[in-house]
């Protein structure tokens, strides 16, 4: 008789088949008109009724059918063999996904959870992992609303066990995208915008900007149709700064005006000061430097009255920056130096030795060269006690630079091998080439021409091995000038060779010239004359295209020399 109505439904085309034999569905949009009508003339309790059985149905059935999958435990009855229950969840999966987030909606949180973990053995086991993440995470959300610390400990357990089966970034943002579709279709908007706050900020790492701007976007929407400002104001806040890393700097500006016009309805002081924080480095970005002032000292007022130390030491760090790009490099050094010091007792490390980056770039740029070292060796603490050896090594490199420009060259080689050693435990090939090479040169100062030929040769082989050929030139330029400098100049000269071919295969023409200029000189020592002549002819005009008039100057002298020694040879 059922069988026969359903046929007859069929025909009518209310009904079709299910993906198994016995199995019938509604057809899409007639189960969503069907849904509009019931909505319209329910029975106040007779939905919830009708969900509840649902719900029953699925736990009972998820249950008996994940026994076939549980060592150790007696297989349910409910099924006549192992193979029916696992045909019986791999034709639910996709309901039995959307059921978890159904339970959740309607305050049968409970079951959300039960339904969940029952669902995790068969998700995990036929690698389901979207799935899997998505159900967890929906569940944890409801077992958050529970109060069990029990139920709270078991979701949280199978979120680290799906997100140990994901592969990548990609198979987590995939995840949460099902999650938004569960809370979707679960009527939650207030779930699904944070999933998908989620998802925005995923993708930003990623750095696929673009669709983290669409989801963030969504986001925004969905809080602003369920008319919860202080959400909203958070979503754009976030929206913003992924507006700005893409380039998109009005943008941003416009994303954090709005931003902050609702966390300031809803009286939100510190996402306020957040927000007026970034909005003041949107404007720096969009060349506004007095407008970024303008907002950084807004976001300072509030950080120092709610005495937020952290985030008054950001600030007052990119306050700093902008003067400088105002040009009041002397002004902005106080602020840099408050800005350490804020961020010295917020216990914030790594900001203290940013700030002292920063604060050591302006002095050198000023000429306060003695401070601007003792600033580097400080900001080279600061990120080894905050464990980051990538910046400790770029500061230690920093310090040999200046004490290399004050002739200290003993103090510059020994920062030197303070940051090829930083560099070395991470692996970063590149920075300790870089490092070896300036040791090399600074070695070269000093006189120490054989160490510094055997560093500057250990430099090339680092950065090559390190597959950065682009490093690789300038340490051998360093490696002949060493090489000329020790009276070794036919082996100068093959080095030489060496980089303008590399220089001028990259298109080059000024870093090529600076090649030719060197070899030429080495030609000239070796009274090869005609060689030497056709090089430093052909820099001149380059330098000159350049500005670079101390070069050109230089090549012309040498040139006139050649040309001179030359004919008085003939």
């Amino acid at each position: 008789m059922a069988e026969r109505l359903l046929e007859d439904l069929a025909r009518m085309h209310l009904v079709e088949p299910g993906g198994m034999w016995g199995r019938w569905r509604l057809h899409d949009l007639v189960r969503l008109y069907a849904d509009s009508l019931s909505r319209e003339s329910q029975i106040d309790d007779q939905r919830n009724i009708a969900l509840g059985r649902l719900l029953d149905h699925y736990v009972h059935g998820t249950r008996a059918a994940s026994s076939y999958l549980v060592p150790d435990v007696a297989p349910s009855r409910y099924f006549k063999r192992r193979s029916d229950a696992i045909r019986w969840l791999e034709v639910e999966r996709s309901n039995l996904v959307l059921a978890v987030g159904l339970a959740a909606k309607a305050g049968r949180y409970e079951d959300s959870c039960i339904l969940a973990s029952e669902l995790a053995n068969f998700l995990q086991k036929f690698r389901y992992s979207d799935d899997f993440f998505a159900v967890s995470y929906t569940s944890a959300v409801a077992a958050n609303r529970t109060g069990n610390e029990s139920l709270a400990e078991d979701t949280a357990n199978n979120i680290k066990k799906a997100l140990s089966q994901l592969k990548s970034l990609e198979d987590a943002v995939s995840g949460l995208i099902t999650a938004a579709s569960i809370f979707s279709e679960s009527g939650d908007s207030r779930n699904e915008a944070a999933t998908l706050n989620q998802v925005g900020n995923a993708m930003s790492l990623a750095g696929r900007f673009e669709e983290s701007i669409a989801f963030l976007s969504a986001s925004a929407e969905l809080y602003r149709v369920s008319k919860d400002g202080n959400l909203e104001g958070l979503a754009l806040a976030s929206l913003g700064e992924v507006l700005g890393s893409a380039g998109k700097s009005e943008d941003a500006i416009d994303a954090y005006s709005d931003s902050l016009a609702l966390l300031q309805q809803a009286g939100d002081r510190y996402g306020m000061g957040i927000v007026l924080g970034n909005l003041g480095l949107a404007r720096k970005e969009a060349g506004q430097p007095v407008e970024a002032l303008q907002a950084f000292r807004s976001a300072l007022e509030i950080f120092r009255t709610d005495g937020t130390k952290g985030e008054e030491g950001r600030v007052l760090n990119n306050f700093g920056l902008t003067l400088q790009d105002l040009g009041e490099p002397h002004e902005a050094v106080g602020f840099h130096l408050r800005a350490a010091a804020k961020s010295r007792e917020a216990g914030d490390h790594f900001l203290e030795g940013t700030a002292l980056v920063d604060l050591g770039a302006c002095l050198q740029s000023i000429s306060e060269l003695e401070r601007a070292v003792e600033t580097f060796s400080a900001a080279a603490c600061a990120f080894e006690s905050a464990g980051d050896k990538q910046r400790k090594g770029s500061s230690l490199h920093s310090e040999g630079i200046i004490f290399t420009h004050l002739g200290r060259y003993q103090e510059a080689v020994d920062a030197y091998m303070r940051a090829e050693n930083a560099f070395r435990m991470i692996g970063d090939a590149q920075g300790e080439g870089m490092s070896l090479a300036n040791r090399g040169a600074a070695l070269r100062s000093w006189g120490h021409l054989s160490e510094s030929i055997e560093v500057l040769t250990s430099s090339v082989e680092v950065l090559s091995h390190g597959g950065d050929e682009s490093a690789v030139t300038p340490a051998n330029l360093q490696l002949g000038a060493s090489l000329a400098a020790a009276g070794h100049t036919e082996e100068a000269v093959r080095v030489f060779t060496r980089s303008v071919a590399e220089l001028a295969g990259a298109g080059n023409s000024w870093e090529e010239s600076k090649a030719l200029l060197a070899r030429g000189i080495a030609l000239r020592s070796l009274e090869r004359f005609d060689e030497a002549a056709a090089d430093l002819s052909r820099t001149i005009p380059v330098f000159r295209a350049e500005g670079d008039n101390e070069r050109a100057t230089m090549a012309r002298a040498y040139l006139d020399d050649v040309l001179k020694r030359s004919s008085g040879a003939r």
